[in-house]
């Protein structure tokens, strides 16, 4: 097929340009794809920039088709980039917007145009509707073509709209928001050029154009694209990803304020707001120290102002109180500059530390209180240790002395040899046994080696004093602390009877009851007008105490001394009550 100049000049044109508009779109999706975050506002500029490459790559094959087969498959390809276009501009400026994306149904009733217009696009061939007239050199468009293209404007107009709309609101960046204007005038430039072309098509108003009559609208389209890629280059803001960052921080249990690199007021979530109903977008970060405290803290107005500022790298975040609540603040970082304020109210947090730190304070308190009471409780114990030490000591050598001592005088008045051996030899067997007692005493054991209870209190008889020793009721074995403390008892009691007394006989009863044993100890000796407890009665009385037991003390001159003691005694069991005393 030959082709005069003028043609020639004019498939030059169609085909030079779309080319070099196809390989710019072509760059620019490249560069925004590997520098950019993958995000849906992304996908959404590059979809725009693909519908429009798919628009000018088959309006650069068109040109170059040899028949019109080929040239109606180039035009069924550039309307699928064509009636698409209006639904991704659209989605494009919702996400620019921040709004988010339309939900299933929404997005199926945004689809029904541009799918049912590329549909009559592609079975023009059976109706005519959409191209009435369609050669190699001559088309003209039919009755479809026209509601087609007017929906089509709608979704692009609408998509502006949003844009300019969300641009005058001040929670909007600032930067950004002159660039979606600038996308929106970009935008609507190219629909008066399509309203232009597609009007010449239809009238007889003349080309203005120094070039042969050619659709240049998806010209003025990647031309507008690639002015809207400058700024958002320079600025990054197709790296933001509004929907996702405003609806994470609106879901999120703290404040957060949003700032330029001026420290600007962008954006609020809803706690800030709340907490800060004073606070709003366009104002400057630093009105909120100012605001919070004023005069009245100033040394906390200054740290805050200072953290916010320019937060130190040693101290990610910042404690201040503020009327009933304390606030702990953080700065971190965005994109193109942007900073976010955030901070939360940790006064629960605090208060459960000051709690838990009282706590520990009085926990300290009450350790030293407790090693202060097992001191104490250890010198206690060592003193008792001693004074039960002092007191066995006490009742041994004190008996053993009395008794030998006794027996040494009825020595002197013996007459015979053999008498005066005897005695010596009962004093020597006192002292020997006496010494054998004080051994385990100073030892360390707790109770006296006592087998026998009856046997042993029989055993404190002596030449200088005899012993009457009676039992009564069922007789049951005690235990050693029990036995230790009657046979002490008994001891001390002989001890007072031959010392202090002088007495001849002492009469000791032994008491069985089921839930207590009594003992009775009575002398025939001279008796005393007062009674003055010393180290062997005050220990004795000390002695049944630690048992449960008591003890009473009578006495009257010239009638003798007598004890009254009792000890409960718990869970007993009666032995055989034929067993005799001597077998107790």
């Amino acid at each position: 097929m030959t082709f005069t100049p003028a043609q020639a000049f004019g498939k030059y044109t169609i085909l030079s340009s779309n080319l070099i508009a196809s390989v710019v779109m072509l760059l620019v999706a490249f560069y925004f794809y590997y520098r950019s975050k993958k995000s849906p506002l992304l996908l959404a500029y590059l979809s725009i920039l693909g519908l429009l490459l798919l628009w000018t790559v088959s309006k650069v094959l068109k040109t170059v088709t040899p028949n019109v087969p080929l040239r109606w498959l180039c035009v069924v390809v550039q309307y699928f980039g064509v009636q698409f276009l209006g639904f991704a501009i659209l989605l494009f400026a919702l996400l620019y917007a921040g709004h988010p994306l339309p939900g299933k149904k929404k997005m199926a009733a945004l689809l029904v145009h541009p799918i049912i217009s590329f549909l009559l696009v592609v079975t023009n061939p059976w109706h005519m509707q959409f191209y009435r007239v369609f050669t190699y050199e001559r088309t003209r468009f039919g009755l479809f073509f026209l509601p087609s293209q007017i929906i089509l404007y709608l979704y692009i107009v609408a998509g502006m709209i949003l844009l300019v709309r969300r641009s005058f609101e001040p929670s909007f960046h600032r930067k950004k928001r002159v660039i979606s204007r600038l996308f929106s005038m970009l935008a609507i430039v190219p629909l008066f050029v399509n309203f232009y072309y597609i009007t010449f098509k239809f009238t007889d108003i003349p080309w203005i154009f120094p070039f042969r009559p050619f659709d240049v609208t998806p010209i003025a389209m990647a031309l507008s694209m690639t002015l809207f890629a400058i700024p958002a280059i320079k600025y990054n803001f197709l790296d933001i990803v509004p929907l996702s960052y405003r609806h994470l921080y609106q879901h999120i249990d703290q404040g957060i304020i949003v700032v330029d690199d001026q420290q600007q007021i962008l954006d609020m979530n809803w706690l800030a707001e709340e907490t800060f109903p004073w606070l709003h977008p366009a104002m400057h970060l630093s009105a909120l120290p100012d605001h919070l405290f004023g005069e009245s803290a100033p040394h906390h107005q200054t740290a805050l102002t200072a953290f916010i500022t320019q937060p130190p790298e040693n101290q990610p975040s910042l404690v201040t109180p503020w009327q009933q609540s304390v606030y702990k603040w953080r700065m971190a970082s965005l994109a193109a500059g942007s900073q976010v304020l955030s901070f939360i109210d940790i006064r629960e947090m605090t208060q459960l530390q000051q709690s838990l730190e009282a706590s520990r304070e009085m926990l300290d308190s009450i350790h030293q209180e407790l090693m202060a009471l097992m001191e104490k409780e250890k010198a206690l114990a060592m003193f008792r240790a001693r004074a039960a030490v002092s007191q066995n000591v006490h009742d041994i050598v004190g008996h053993s002395l009395t008794v030998v001592m006794g027996t040494l005088e009825l020595a002197l008045l013996e007459e015979s040899p053999a008498g005066v051996d005897e005695k010596l030899h009962q004093a020597r067997e006192l002292l020997l046994n006496s010494l054998s007692d004080l051994h385990h005493s100073l030892a360390g054991s707790t109770s006296a080696d006592i087998p026998n209870l009856v046997e042993a209190i029989m055993s404190l008889e002596s030449s200088a004093l005899s012993l009457d020793v009676n039992c009564h009721g069922n007789p049951y074995p005690l235990n050693p602390l029990q036995n230790e403390a009657v046979y002490r008892l008994c001891q001390e009691a002989v001890t007072n009877a031959v010392k202090h007394g002088q007495a001849s006989t002492l009469h000791l009863f032994l008491r069985y009851h089921p839930e207590e044993l009594e003992i009775y100890a009575i002398d025939n000796g001279r008796g005393c007008p007062v009674i003055e407890e010393s180290v062997g009665l005050s220990g004795m009385r000390t002695r049944l105490a630690r048992l449960g037991g008591q003890v009473t003390f009578g006495a009257a001159p010239g009638s003798g001394f007598h004890i009254h003691a009792s000890i409960p005694v718990k869970e007993a069991v009666p032995v055989n009550p034929r067993m005799s005393a001597a077998q107790l």
